[in-house]
C-alpha cells in the first residue's frame, strides 16, 4: 500500500495502533469499525492515541437492514462478507455508545450518502467484485471491494478512464440526494472529544 500511495502507511495488527499515547490532536477512522471483530478495542486505541481535549471522528455504514439499498445489497449477494465486514454497520446511537464507553464524549452526530449516492456506490462495488476483480492476474483478497495493489489498479486502468467520462452523470444523479434532506443517510459520522482527564 505504501508504494501505491507513495507515502508511508503504518499497519495496525489487530486493533492495536502503532503510535504512542496522546500523539494526535485528532484521530479519524473512516469505515474501519465494521471490519473488526472487536470494534470496542479499536475505539479504545483511538482514545489512547488522542491528546486530552483532542477530537475523534468516526464514520461507519449505518447498517439499517430496512433501508432499500441495504435490502438490494443482500438480494444481489453483496453481503457484509463481500465487503469484509463483521457487521453491517452501526446506528448513530450505537456508535455514540461505543465512543462513550472508551472515554470519548460524543459532541456531534450526523449521516450522509443518501439513496442515490448509495445506489451508485453499490453498482460500482458490484461491478468490481463480480467482474473486474475476476480479470485481475494478481489475487484479489476475499472481502475486497476496491483495488489494493499497483497490479490490481493497473488491471482496471481502462475502467478508470471510462469512469472519468461517466463521472459527471454519476455526480448529477447523486445530487438527487438533496431532495431527501429529511432522511438519514447510509453512512453515520460521530465526532467526539477526549476528556482532559482520563
Amino acid at each position: 500500500m505504501s508504494a501505491l500511495l507513495e507515502t508511508e502507511v503504518a499497519h495496525a495488527p489487530g486493533a492495536k495502533l502503532v503510535f504512542p499515547d496522546a500523539m494526535f490532536s485528532i484521530a479519524i477512522a473512516i469505515d474501519v469499525h465494521e471490519h473488526l471483530p472487536d470494534p470496542a478495542a479499536f475505539t479504545a486505541e483511538l482514545q489512547r492515541v488522542t491528546r486530552p481535549g483532542g477530537r475523534v471522528l468516526v464514520t461507519v455504514p449505518g447498517g439499517d437492514p430496512s433501508k432499500i439499498v441495504n435490502r438490494i445489497k443482500n438480494r444481489i449477494g453483496m453481503t457484509k462478507e463481500k465487503y469484509g465486514h463483521y457487521r453491517d454497520g452501526f446506528s448513530i446511537i450505537e456508535l455514540q455508545e461505543l465512543l462513550r464507553a472508551s472515554g470519548i464524549r460524543p459532541r456531534r452526530a450526523s449521516s450522509f450518502s443518501r439513496l442515490f449516492t448509495e445506489l451508485i456506490e453499490l453498482g460500482i462495488n458490484f461491478l468490481y467484485v463480480n467482474v473486474l476483480s475476476k480479470k485481475n492476474a494478481s489475487a484479489v483478497k476475499e472481502g475486497t471491494i476496491a483495488p489494493q495493489t499497483e497490479d490490481q489498479l493497473k488491471s482496471i486502468e481502462k475502467t478508470y478512464r471510462l469512469y472519468r467520462l461517466v463521472y459527471p452523470f454519476f455526480w448529477a444523479f447523486s445530487q438527487l440526494d438533496r431532495l431527501l434532506f429529511f432522511s438519514e443517510g447510509y453512512v453515520v459520522v460521530v465526532e467526539g472529544e477526549k476528556g482532559l482527564v482520563t
